[in-house]
């Protein structure tokens, strides 16, 4: 039951995200195309990241010799601000335990994570 829950907030606040990056694209007067390409990005990055964590969630990964095991996967930068732009790449954060230092992390998967929208760009933080 929580993890219905857990879904439904996640899935209100990429609602909320994607109204707020519509609203600020029309408002600095970027062109339809860029409008419509935020409609359909924040649709299936749920799905992406989704995707995404069944493959990398609570398995072993193994890093320079060391272990860390990723516990969550979100979208992060502009797009998880509701501010990107036509140039803005698309980030995610991966959170994870062990002892491997978090830029050696988002290196080893750099180019790994990814979806509709092509590679993502890494970036690790650990927590306990």
């Amino acid at each position: 039951m929580i993890r219905l829950i857990d879904l439904l907030k996640e899935s209100l606040n990429y609602n909320l995200i994607k109204r707020k990056a519509i609203s600020n694209a029309k408002t600095k007067g970027y062109e339809s195309d860029f409008i419509n390409y935020l409609d359909h990005f924040y649709d299936s990055i749920q799905k992406d990241i989704k995707q995404i964590e069944k493959s990398y969630l609570n398995k072993k990964h193994n890093i320079n010799g060391k272990n860390i095991i990723i516990k969550r996967i979100e979208l992060s930068g502009s797009y998880s601000k509701g501010i990107p732009t036509p140039d803005s790449d698309v980030d995610v954060k991966i959170y994870y335990t062990g002892d491997v230092d978090p830029s050696d992390v988002a290196i080893e998967f750099a180019g790994q994570l990814g979806g509709d929208y092509g590679s993502y760009d890494a970036h690790a933080e650990k927590i306990s």
